[in-house]
Formats: structure tokens, C-alpha cells, sequence
């Protein structure tokens, strides 16, 4: 599968998923208690990034300058919230892991 399987690899508890719950005070439940507005966002997200790598196939540094950018942003937002290291990493990994499959993807398409 796509980027879409990758939130679901970053946060299940046999990776990272107990570490960054703590972090964030959450507990692991079923699918059913994921947060609706929350996974329609990060998908209506997900769709905006992988245009733009898209229209910026021609350009990668500028797309690594992009997520780059969203990297330091999101972890940024999270020191304000005061978020544990776990979680901080966690999620810009995914930011990286997310960009760069979007760029393999629009190479090889």
C-alpha cells in the first residue's frame, strides 16, 4: 500500500505506538476510537502533499526543502505543547518516511 498505510506502521503499538501514546497521554484502543475529523484531515493532507511533489517532480530539492520545512514546523508546535521526545520523533519521521515515499512514487510513475 501507499503513504496512507504508513501512519498506521509509524503509531501500532509493535513499532512506536506505545511510546508515542505516553507521550501524548492517549491510550492504544480499537480503530473505532480513532478520531473521524482528525483521519479525514491527515488524508485531505496526504493528497495535498503528494500534488505538490507532483507538480515539483522536476524540482526534488524544493521538495525536500518543503517537507523539511513541515519537519521543523510540526516539532516546533510540538515543543510549544510540550510533547515528549517519543512522539516529537515519531511523528517527523513520519514526515520523512511520507516524503520520500512520495517522491520514489512520482519517480518511477
Amino acid at each position: 500500500m501507499g503513504p496512507p498505510a504508513i501512519p498506521g506502521r509509524f503509531n501500532s503499538p509493535w513499532l512506536f505506538g506505545k511510546g508515542w501514546a505516553k507521550d501524548l497521554g492517549l491510550e492504544l484502543g480499537s480503530a473505532s476510537n480513532m478520531p473521524v475529523m482528525a483521519m479525514l484531515l491527515h488524508g485531505a493532507g496526504l493528497l495535498l502533499l503528494s500534488v505538490l511533489a507532483d507538480r515539483l517532480q522536476a524540482l526534488p530539492l524544493v521538495f525536500a526543502l518543503a517537507i523539511l520545512a513541515m519537519v521543523v514546523f510540526n516539532y516546533s508546535n510540538h515543543l510549544f505543547t510540550k510533547r515528549g521526545q517519543t512522539a516529537n520523533a515519531t511523528d517527523a519521521g513520519y514526515l520523512v518516511a511520507v516524503g520520500l515515499v512520495l517522491s520514489l512514487v512520482n519517480a518511477f510513475l
